[in-house]
């Protein structure tokens, strides 16, 4: 079935595919070599088109990365003459006449059945040799419907054709489909495989181009989330370039206000432009290997601005830091802590959801220095961001607030409170705000002579993120001077380095609990536990053991026993009546 309604002859005697192939990029000349499993997946979907007469083009995210040599299992499937669902029905008959396929094939996804949205998108998904792949029909979307508050805008979907799926994607480079019947790249937008860097030989000679399919205004009116999503990209390619309409399109004040409509409250519905959508792109945005390139583009466009939601009373992003440790403003400073974070991160090979988070921590580390509470104005005319003890006398900064805030407290605070608006999970949350919270502890290590009682009390502290909280701290040290190479030389980029290496092998035996809860009742029974002072000689026990690691508990009880009288005098005995 053609579901070309557009189809217009340049002459009489041209045929629907010469005139696909003169008037859109139908490449035979660009060759997908398959993998042994993505091969046979071709072929049980070819039998499958057998006997459905479909052609059936894999879409997206697979082509693009397989064009660039970079192997996927993101594989989606689009079908031009029935729904996802129904070609997922085929799947199965034709499975089970095959031996081999009913071995490899599984059974498409009936639960989606039950969701009336997902069932009116025609969705379904199947395991392929060990892959899920994704079946849908090829679609149109047509956002004639006005925004609603809390509900954003839905897209009116209907079956259309290669040109209308290519067309209604975010980009160019993600809207070029490998046609599975024919073996060929089909590049319906034009523009996809140039913009991809070949040329029209079919040859890689080029960087990405980031680029709308239709102009970049609509595309993000229609799905604001897109926003977020073309920095995603533009952060994961190094060297990419974004076209100048998208650029300009990002300062839209429609565009800006389209994206922003909702963000800031918080009882939208699941049927939004959600906020969590916003979030994954963040996330995915802070996880990709120029991050700090994108954040630069919403810091020049005005996004940084709207997204991070700041109150009013906070200073701007290019506040001069008037330190004397640091020459550059607090945005650019920041650009440059998150360029050194994500380059060490990838050195010591952190996971990629550890990145993403570091990566976060380093945008919003200092973020506190715009916040007045954590201002201390030195004699000098300098400025400190340890809290201002004076703060709130006098002056009211907000209900309630009449203290002044360490620097990486109000960044945390300000941080947690753009997670609650991006919905990020709990777990990302917490990771980030303990990473920002303790960033200036590891700078407090390089004056220390004999480290390794504090390395080991950080070791407790941040069990399993010791190394991100220190790799953060390092990177911070490191971006202070205008001089790259300066502020490099300047950071003692060594010493953190060696605490690092010392810390890993500290990990590597980490020190015994000596005493139970049981234990210290049975030291101090005339102490009531209610006093907490269970916790307090924890504590104290564990401050022996970071100065003297071998401490044994013998020992440990007869330090205690030594020191009874401050204990007692901490913690009173229970009255005895």
């Amino acid at each position: 079935m053609k579901l070309f309604t557009n189809y217009i002859p340049t002459s009489p005697s041209m045929t629907f595919d010469e005139w696909m192939v003169k008037t859109f990029q139908i490449r035979s000349d660009i060759q997908i070599n398959l993998d042994p499993v993505e091969q046979n997946i071709v072929n049980f979907v070819k039998a499958v088109c057998n006997q459905t007469g479909s052609t059936v083009r894999i879409a997206g995210g697979w082509v693009r990365d397989r064009l660039l040599g970079v192997h996927s299992k993101d594989i989606d499937l689009t079908i031009d003459n029935m729904s996802g669902i129904k070609f997922g029905e085929m799947c199965e008959k034709v499975a089970a006449s095959n031996t081999e396929w009913s071995k490899n094939i599984g059974e498409a996804n009936r639960n989606v059945k039950d969701d009336p949205r997902i069932q009116a998108l025609g969705t379904t998904y199947i395991q392929m040799y060990g892959i899920l792949v994704d079946l849908v029909n090829l679609r149109k979307e047509d956002y004639t419907e006005k925004h609603q508050e809390g509900k954003g805008r839905a897209p009116v979907i209907s079956f259309g054709n290669p040109k209308d799926d290519a067309e209604r994607r975010d980009l160019t480079i993600n809207s070029i489909f490998y046609n599975i019947n024919t073996g060929q790249v089909e590049d319906f937008t034009g523009r996809g495989l140039s913009d991809l860097g070949f040329n029209e030989h079919g040859q890689k000679v080029g960087g990405i181009t980031l680029r709308t399919p239709l102009d970049p205004k609509t595309t993000f009116l229609d799905d604001a989330v897109r926003v977020l999503r073309v920095l995603r990209f533009y952060s994961r390619y190094q060297g990419s370039v974004l076209a100048p309409e998208i650029l300009a399109a990002f300062q839209d004040p429609q565009v800006v206000d389209s994206l922003m409509r909702d963000y800031k409250n918080l009882k939208m519905t699941n049927k939004s432009v959600t906020n969590e959508m916003l979030g994954i792109e963040m996330m995915k945005i802070m996880n990709g290997m120029q991050p700090e390139k994108a954040v630069k583009v919403m810091y020049e466009t005005g996004l940084l601005h709207q997204l991070a939601a700041l109150g009013q009373e906070l200073q701007p992003f290019n506040m001069p830091q008037r330190n004397p440790h640091h020459e550059l403003d607090l945005i650019s400073h920041t650009m440059r802590v998150l360029q050194h974070t994500n380059e060490f991160a990838l050195k010591y090979k952190m996971d990629g959801e550890t990145r993403s988070c570091m990566n976060m921590a380093a945008l919003w580390h200092d973020i506190g220095k715009l916040d007045p509470r954590s201002h201390v104005v030195k004699p000098t005319g300098q400025y400190g961001y340890h809290g201002n003890p004076n703060f709130g006398k006098g002056e009211q900064y907000a209900p309630g607030v009449t203290r002044g805030v360490p620097h990486e407290d109000a960044s945390a605070e300000a941080f947690e409170n753009f997670a609650r608006l991006m919905k990020l999970p709990n777990n990302i949350t917490s990771k980030v705000s303990a990473l920002v919270k303790i960033h200036m502890v590891p700078h407090s290590h390089m004056k220390v002579k004999d480290v390794n009682e504090k390395l080991y009390g950080f070791l407790d502290k941040m069990p399993k993120l010791w190394q991100a909280a220190y790799i953060l701290s390092m990177a911070d040290s490191m971006s202070k001077k205008e001089d790259i190479e300066k502020s490099r030389q300047d950071s003692e980029l060594g010493r953190y380095e060696q605490n690092i290496n010392t810390m890993n092998e500290l990990s590597q035996k980490p020190l015994p609990v000596l005493l139970t809860g049981e234990d210290y009742i049975r030291l101090f029974p005339e102490i009531d536990p209610k006093t907490g002072f269970i916790e307090g000689l924890k504590k104290m026990v564990r401050d022996w053991q970071y100065k003297q690691p071998v401490l044994t508990k013998e020992e440990a009880i007869k330090r205690l026993n030594g020191s009874r009288p401050h204990i007692l005098q901490k913690f009173p005995p229970k009255h005895i009546s």
